[in-house]
């Protein structure tokens, strides 16, 4: 049976209250990425290639907008779940790749690559990450 529009909002409004009074130590945030952003494994005298460069790149740009994202001025964001949840969802809207098929200099580059970034946050890889932080940090 499907739960009515207004039920899921209020249940979500819930979880999002939930995140904004949990606080996030820099261990937690740190176990966080883990779960969501692991790095590549390494063998014991292997340098970091590019696939653990990119994924190092990834995991400092979140923890920057984490840190110091959009809203993170908002007295009592900074260090919360709710901040965590941002600075992820920020990432997967604003800074996230998603293959656009178009070189950058076609004039209908910025218009493709919005489609595909909403295409990929409501039904895509950009979701299924949300999701996956909103899960852990429930659990948290």
């Amino acid at each position: 049976m499907m739960r009515s529009t207004t039920e899921q909002v209020a249940e979500y409004s819930e979880r999002m209250r939930y995140f904004a009074r949990k606080q996030i130590n820099r261990a937690q945030w740190e176990e966080l990425l883990d779960k969501v952003m692991p790095l590549p494994k390494l063998q014991e005298d292997e340098s970091p290639g590019r696939g653990w460069t990119m994924a190092n790149n990834k995991r400092e740009l979140v923890t920057q907008l984490f840190e110091s994202g959009r809203g993170t001025d908002i007295v009592g964001v900074r260090g919360t779940a709710w901040g965590a949840y941002n600075a992820f969802t920020e990432y997967t809207t604003h800074h996230a790749r998603v293959n656009v098929g178009l070189p950058k200099e076609d004039k209908a580059y910025d218009q493709k690559r919005s489609e595909r970034v909403l295409e990929s946050t409501w039904v895509g890889t950009n979701k299924k990450l949300t999701q996956k932080v909103e899960k852990l940090l429930l659990e948290a």
